[in-house]
């Protein structure tokens, strides 16, 4: 596998290794996986601009943390293609994720129009409104976005978040300990330990 790799063999490299598990099979299987995703990426950067391209490339941004340069790269791609809502939910998405609620917030009151029942426009919409301090409008579509869809931990911690605000600590720990699973910054534990205090 490895005389394979230095050959640039990278399909053959997975080939040879078939489902082995063992370290150095491990390491070889990322190696090659990652340099056939670079030729890929590559190729596809050669294609003419498109919506389809731009929300791949805002994929990869945002699982890096480039949350404003995905943004931007959305715009562009809304720009090409004004009706596609895949990209609209992804950059309102971005948006919220880079603090922008300002921004956001008009893009998910559409999308919120079309969908009125999709739970991740419904908690877009909510924590826009949490960012932007309107926590009496925020509770409402949190609360229906937590309703259709118990699982989505973002909506859960985001009403936690606007209940604690609004003063009903106690209406606000069982979302904040439900979403204490998905907390990567501590944000979550300090506000229930706010709302255990209250």
């Amino acid at each position: 596998a490895e005389c394979a790799f230095l050959e640039k063999r990278f399909k053959k490299v997975l080939a040879l290794l078939g489902t082995r598990t063992d370290a150095p099979a491990l390491y070889w299987r990322a190696r090659a996986s990652n340099e056939l995703a670079t030729s890929a990426f590559a190729r596809l950067e050669q294609l003419p601009p498109s919506p389809d391209l731009r929300l791949v490339q805002a994929e990869l941004m945002q699982a890096r943390g480039q949350r404003l340069e995905a943004g931007d790269v959305l715009r562009e791609a809304l720009a090409l293609d004004a009706s596609r809502r895949d990209v609209k939910l992804a950059l309102v998405s971005a948006l919220v994720a880079a603090r922008n609620a300002e921004e956001a917030l008009p893009l998910a009151q559409e999308l919120l129009q079309v969908s009125p029942n999709n739970p991740e426009v419904l908690y877009l919409y909510g924590e826009s409104l949490v960012q932007t301090q309107q926590l009496d409008r925020a509770i409402p579509p949190l609360e229906r976005a937590v309703a259709l869809r118990p699982d989505l931990m973002a909506a859960r911690a985001s009403l936690g978040r606007a209940l604690i605000q609004s003063g009903r600590a106690a209406d606000a720990i069982p979302h904040l300990v439900a979403a204490s699973g998905i907390d990567d910054d501590g944000s979550t534990w300090y506000q229930l330990a706010q709302a255990y205090q209250q």
